[in-house]
């Protein structure tokens, strides 16, 4: 079955040219590439990083003055494996994606044009069709902005029913909850020995617990919401059980249900606190609900989130001098990046600050977005 779904299209510059050229209102140059379709070869992963591949491909979309997207080949492939299966099906239950989306005000004989700080790098161009896994954002440091309005326009219409009932079920957002992401699952070994091998360079990007800490102090939320895997193996989870008993100044409740529970959870939250995870950074570009999201300051070049929210949403950052390269005392095993987890101080955590994109980089490519910890805005 085909279905059209006619958009809206918004241009989207790349940081490079954005500067200067919205205030003017002037076109970034780009080159003409004689297609017309946008193809999605395959699905990649779990549910966020198939966010960050329709949230690229729907942005490119967007920018390039494409006529069509072809989801045809990812829907039909034939899974191999039985992990890569199951996330399809996981897919499927949030999401009724067409095979084809057809863009508005397009027609079959425009053809693709390569904004200005995009590239075809990770394309294949023939037969009229640009194709790619898109889970590499083609363009420069997108905004979140973009994302979101690519996701109201094209993404958030096809929700299943079971995902439009959860999120929106009649009840008004709980404004005095906070809902804290805590990535779990596969960030941990689940074997002891080899928590004695080097830590991943993600266990060393995770906020500490005491960062959740500050949070819920200086926000002076009384209940807490902890969306995380069902294995229950991020230390954060009962340092933040054993943190509320000892303290009784605010309640938590955890959560580890569904896929589609835990993204129902977070697209419904008011005020969220990301985990470095695809899951919880591309499901909040998504959000309707959201007033504020709190972040280390921590980012990812191939993720949708960074400083450049929507109106009405505001990012608040809380910074720790901890990274992959630079982590003394702790050793750099996996049982080191545990201990700092748990033992790093509330009172070494920086901020709240504001974000600002400006101040936030990757030291090379495919490596994460930290933000400058020697900002001074506080707020």
């Amino acid at each position: 079955m085909v279905t059209s779904l006619y958009v809206q299209s918004h241009f989207v510059q790349s940081r490079t040219s954005s500067a200067s050229k919205e205030t003017s209102g002037e076109k970034p140059s780009s080159t003409a590439v004689r297609a017309n379709t946008l193809e999605l070869e395959r699905f990649h992963g779990r549910i966020g990083n198939n966010l960050a591949q329709l949230g690229h491909l729907l942005t490119f979309a967007n920018a390039s003055g494409a006529w069509r997207i072809d989801l045809r080949p990812a829907k039909t492939r034939h899974e191999v494996a039985r992990r890569e299966a199951k996330n399809r099906v996981t897919l499927h239950t949030m999401f009724a994606l067409p095979e084809e989306i057809f863009m508005q005000g397009r027609a079959p004989s425009d053809d693709v044009s390569m904004p200005e700080g995009c590239s075809s790098q990770h394309m294949q161009i023939g037969d009229g069709k640009v194709r790619g896994v898109w889970y590499a954002s083609p363009c420069l440091d997108m905004s979140a902005l973009y994302y979101h309005q690519a996701f109201r326009t094209h993404l958030l219409p096809l929700s299943t029913p079971q995902l439009k009932s959860c999120v929106e079920d009649g009840t008004s957002p709980d404004e005095g909850l906070l809902t804290i992401h805590l990535r779990g699952d596969d960030a941990i070994p689940i074997e002891d020995h080899m928590l004695d091998s080097k830590a991943a360079l993600r266990s060393w990007l995770f906020p500490p617990c005491s960062l959740y800490q500050r949070i819920i102090e200086d926000g002076g939320f009384a209940r807490v919401l902890l969306v995380t895997s069902p294995d229950l193996r991020n230390p954060c989870v009962r340092w933040l059980q054993d943190l509320s008993a000892a303290s009784g100044q605010f309640s938590l409740q955890l959560q580890s249900g569904t896929v589609l529970e835990d993204a129902c959870a977070i697209l419904r939250a008011r005020h969220l606190t990301l985990s470095y995870s695809s899951f919880g950074h591309n499901l909040a570009v998504m959000s309707q609900h959201l007033r504020t999201i709190y972040t280390r300051g921590v980012f990812d070049e191939h993720w949708l989130m960074n400083c450049d929210t929507w109106v009405g949403v505001r990012i608040v950052r809380y910074d720790v001098a901890t990274s992959w390269d630079r982590h003394y005392p702790y050793n750099e095993s996996y049982r080191g990046a545990l201990e700092w987890l748990v033992t790093y101080p509330a009172e070494a955590v920086l901020g709240p600050r504001a974000c600002h994109r400006s101040e936030c980089k990757s030291t090379r490519p495919n490596r994460p977005i930290v933000c400058n910890l020697n900002s001074n805005e506080e707020l």
